[in-house]
């Protein structure tokens, strides 16, 4: 699993590479006792699937975002690098019931999210373990999508 990640310590993305869940979990804890911390989880494959885990502490926000099929047979598809790709996004719901701070945009700016989206550590977790095993949404939390 590729992961790109933010931890309030660097002013740049990392990048790093993890083979197992458990390195994974492991290392999401330990971004739990920063500040804050935003971490993008790749797939390795030809499809873009990615899980955006927002953390602060015990908090977390989700985001699963999928790049939708394109039929080839199409006659509007357009085989090039700088496509206009269409995405499926969604985002986590939860029911913490003050809003939370996160990092946004590039990892510079922190903004409040609204309870009803954040989800627990624990939760969040569980939410990678899935997504670590198949790629694909999680079901062990609700899922509001967005796009």
């Amino acid at each position: 699993m590729q992961i790109s990640y933010f931890d309030g310590t660097n002013e740049k993305r990392k990048k790093l590479t993890l083979a197992t869940f458990e390195e994974t979990e492991k290392f999401i804890r330990e971004c739990a006792t920063k500040p804050l911390a935003l971490l993008s989880l790749d797939e390795e494959n030809d499809d873009y699937i990615s899980l955006l885990v927002n953390i602060n502490g015990e908090f977390a926000y989700l985001t699963y975002m999928v790049e939708d099929s394109v039929d080839e047979e199409d006659e509007d598809w357009d085989d090039c690098e700088n496509c206009d790709c269409e995405y499926s996004i969604w985002i986590s719901l939860g029911h913490h019931k003050e809003k939370v701070k996160f990092l946004s945009g590039q990892g510079n700016k922190t903004s409040k999210m609204d309870g009803e989206k954040v989800v627990t550590l624990e939760q969040a977790i569980e939410c990678v373990k899935q997504f670590f095993e198949n790629g694909e949404l999680p079901d062990c939390i609700e899922w509001e999508r967005i796009s």
